[in-house]
């Protein structure tokens, strides 16, 4: 993998035990080195953040923010969580970004979550999960900070609370959806895109084992359960998938995905206009 495509992934822990930690805490902390290692040997630059002191949940760093490196340096746009207790989060997490050189473009008035958003690796298009934790409204605000249109998708099931629990696009336009997750219109909208070389139905059992919830790396593709029916799919898409044990982050409903929040390469086209 040359430099130019090797990607930046934030990952969030703590050497130090949280005093609101899980039970399995060790387990936990076990898991998220391998999950780390993984992420490495896969060829990711990786970045580690704090967790936020009293906020375990906060190691599902994705949610925080949406990150860039954009020409003239990189950028954050906060998350504004529906949940109380994760709002609580943002100020350390900001400072957090701010002390790794981002600079925090604002954040969102509406509510809306970073797991809620998937952007094609070509910058074309991004894709909004609205309805449980992100609001509709946000569409707007996400499309001023990337620059690029937001397509929204309506879901519908609780459990798919966020997009990327449901929804994943591979590099090469290979998209994966759970269909059970969506709105009928959200579905037809999908249906709908030129951009993706073909759209795979996954199921909703599939989707509920965290099959669509991965870090692609390059040629390969960081899950954490097996689920042999959509590996076979990935690696017929030419993928390698790594698979390492997250069960302690399943069990708070969060996946690969949300473990790590790549920063987003975005060319000159995309620099913010003036104010």
């Amino acid at each position: 993998m040359s430099s130019e495509k090797v990607p930046t992934i934030l990952v969030s822990w703590s050497e130090e035990r949280p005093e609101n930690a899980p039970e399995d805490y060790e387990d936990a902390a076990k898991q998220h080195n391998e999950f780390s290692s993984s992420l490495i040997s896969a060829g990711a630059n990786l970045v580690r953040v704090p967790i936020v002191p009293h906020a375990f949940d906060s190691v599902f760093i994705k949610d925080s923010a949406v990150v860039v490196d954009r020409p003239d340096g990189r950028r954050a746009f906060m998350a504004n969580f529906r949940k109380p207790q994760r709002q609580a989060e943002q100020l350390k997490r900001s400072l957090a970004l701010q002390e790794l050189g981002f600079r925090i473009e604002g954040g969102a008035i509406s509510h809306f979550e970073g797991g809620d958003l998937e952007v094609l690796a070509d910058k074309s298009l991004a894709f909004m999960g609205y309805g449980i934790r992100t609001d509709l409204a946000a569409k707007e605000e996400v499309e001023r900070f990337l620059g690029i249109e937001v397509v929204p998708l309506e879901l519908t099931e609780k459990k798919f609370f966020h997009l990327d629990l449901a929804f994943s696009v591979l590099s090469d336009g290979t998209a994966f959806a759970c269909r059970a997750a969506l709105s009928d219109q959200s579905w037809k909208t999908l249906m709908s895109i030129n951009r993706f070389k073909t759209l795979i139905p996954v199921s909703s059992e599939e989707a509920s084992q965290f099959a669509v919830n991965w870090v692609e790396v390059g040629d390969n593709v960081v899950l954490g359960e097996f689920v042999p029916s959509v590996q076979r799919r990935l690696e017929a898409a030419g993928k390698n998938v790594i698979v390492t044990n997250l069960t302690s982050f399943h069990k708070s409903n969060g996946g690969a995905a949300c473990l790590s929040a790549q920063v987003l390469p975005l060319p000159a086209r995309f620099l913010s206009p003036p104010v």
